[in-house]
């Protein structure tokens, strides 16, 4: 799945079911990659499963979610990861923990911009 509108992302599954005239999808085994201006995978994101909302540009992540800048190491373990492009910002909650090299830093939600850096 491609985004054509909006912040562009794009996400490959072994399986995704279509609801709503293709507006709405649950995907399992999910890989995700937000996409800079140029078309290049900035932010990798995977997931067991996802539900995407097209229409409101928002991607909902459950499971065990990683999600990491392609260029870094770092990288973050949430159990439930929203991303909504509408406001280029990722909230994770039920559990965050921050692995970066030498320490791992951990709490119960996040707030990140698109590029995961603040």
């Amino acid at each position: 799945i491609k985004t054509k509108q909006g912040q562009r992302w794009e996400l490959e599954a072994d399986e995704v079911d279509w609801m709503n005239d293709n507006q709405q999808a649950k995907a399992q085994d999910v890989t995700w990659f937000l996409l800079g201006p140029k078309g290049e995978r900035t932010v990798k994101v995977e997931s067991p499963g996802a539900d995407v909302d097209m229409q409101a540009e928002v991607v909902t992540f459950t499971g065990k979610v990683v999600a990491q800048r392609t260029d870094s190491e770092e990288s973050l373990v949430v159990q439930r990861l929203v991303y909504k492009g509408k406001e280029k910002l990722f909230f994770g909650s039920e559990g965050v923990l921050w692995k970066r090299k030498g320490f791992e830093l951990g709490g119960q939600t996040l707030t990140a911009t698109a590029d995961l850096d603040k």
